[in-house]
């Protein structure tokens, strides 16, 4: 237990990010921007070149321009029919648009011609489920997940049978952290069906996992000595629990909190921050995925500038959750006592998301990109406001709904235009207003 943590508050306001980073972000958006151009003056001259044509929607959907990216790929299926990329990009940018059924549709289409096309086959179903449609979604995720060999009939069958007595079941990673966050609920699902479970997770979420219920037995996913000596009756991976137990809103399992601090780190950071009587708030404004804010419209990062907006908010204290943050990567600004950074040692000597977790139990309100900030704090059954952006986002949070059948702590305030972000604080300040 470390004994010398302390917190160092820093001057931040509407906080610019350091001017490399703006300038850099403001050159990947020229430069997409002037590549669109390019391309069009290109496929001017050149109306049936069908790389450039592509290459051409492609970049539209990134910018949000899906009317003209959608025509060139139905262009692109005139000039060739066959052409599987072009039927893909016409679905999945359907889906960005909103065109959910329309780009269902499309998808059936292209695997109709392309029945191995494994990237729409895994798209049907995630589009299905962020539609809210859990029992045809998980049935096409099924016959995605068979294609791909993760398919696990055996265990499947065993957990219809509600029967896994004596069964040891290895659970192995995928996707990211805030994945494993979200299903590991599931192991406990398994525990009450008779079965041992095993769990093989990132070294970041080892510690975090010592402390998870249901789990008997807990490797480092990558320590392959260890897992080749397991004797085992089955295996899966952690994203694909949902789908064996044929997942629905009301079946999701709420047993929550399923993620619990370390007991001295929680009073520890319960001492520290019980002495602000303001109304604390943790934020984490970017994600691991280099795509940078308002350049790409899938990126879920949000400007740094934008999410400090929330220290206008009047009774307010903001606490940064953002990993790698540190003070000296932003401006000084009037607002000194506004955004608080914890010092250079937060999640190292006690492990990844171990500080962190403590911290989250005694905040009032967490308020976060898409990161796997969310899923810890909803895991928590922390109240847990998420920003979302405008394009179709991740199938988990099912379309058009302000809450989630997978944390009722969580409330979702998304974008309602391509890359506007000042509407979304906007919405989230009012809304502080009303609940303080």
């Amino acid at each position: 237990m470390k004994k010398n943590l302390f917190i160092r508050f820093f001057a931040v306001s509407f906080v610019l990010l350091v001017s490399s980073y703006l300038s850099a972000n403001s050159a990947k958006k020229d430069s997409l921007e002037s590549n669109i151009k390019h391309l069009r003056l290109k496929c001017l001259d050149e109306p049936y070149n069908i790389l450039l044509l592509s290459e051409l929607a492609n970049s539209l959907t990134l910018r949000g321009y899906f009317d003209e990216a959608i025509d060139l790929n139905k262009k692109i299926l005139m000039l060739d029919p066959n052409h599987a990329n072009a039927a893909y990009n016409l679905a999945f940018t359907l889906k960005r648009k909103g065109n959910f059924q329309r780009s269902i549709n499309a998808f059936k289409s292209l695997i109709n011609q392309h029945p191995n096309h494994k990237n729409a086959q895994f798209a049907l179903g995630t589009t299905l489920l962020y539609k809210g449609d859990f029992q045809e979604g998980w049935r096409q995720h099924d016959i995605f997940l068979r294609s791909t060999k993760r398919y696990s009939p055996h265990l499947k069958e065993w957990i219809r049978e509600k029967n896994l007595t004596g069964k040891r079941i290895l659970i192995r990673h995928e996707g990211g952290l805030g994945d494993s966050l979200q299903f590991i609920r599931y192991a406990q699902e398994l525990k009450k069906l008779g079965a041992t479970t095993i769990v093989a997770c990132p070294y970041p979420l080892l510690k975090l996992y010592e402390r998870c219920n249901g789990i008997d037995i807990l490797v480092e996913s990558n320590n392959y000595d260890n897992l080749k000596k397991l004797a085992i009756n089955a295996q899966t991976t952690v994203m694909t629990l949902p789908a064996l137990f044929d997942a629905t809103e009301d079946t999701i399992p709420q047993t929550i909190p399923y993620i619990f601090p370390d007991r001295e780190l929680s009073t520890f950071w319960k001492s520290i921050l019980e002495k602000d009587k303001q109304f604390k708030i943790g934020i984490c404004w970017k994600t691991a995925y280099n795509n940078p804010p308002n350049v790409d419209i899938s990126s879920r990062s949000i400007p740094f500038d934008i999410i400090a907006q929330l220290a206008t908010a009047p009774g307010v204290s903001l606490y940064s959750l953002q990993k790698d943050s540190r003070a000296k990567d932003y401006k000084k600004t009037p607002l000194s006592s506004r955004i608080i950074f914890f010092d250079n040692d937060f999640d190292e000597t006690n492990g990844r998301f171990m500080d962190t977790a403590a911290v989250i139990k005694h905040l009032d309100l967490i308020i976060s990109a898409d990161t796997s900030i969310v899923h810890l704090a909803g895991a928590q059954g922390k109240p847990v406001w998420l920003m979302l952006n405008y394009s179709p986002a991740d199938w988990r949070w099912i379309y058009g709904r302000t809450d989630s059948p997978w944390y009722p702590s969580l409330r979702i305030f998304q974008q309602t235009k391509p890359f506007d972000w000042n509407s979304v604080i906007n919405e989230i300040i009012n809304s502080l207003k009303k609940i303080k």
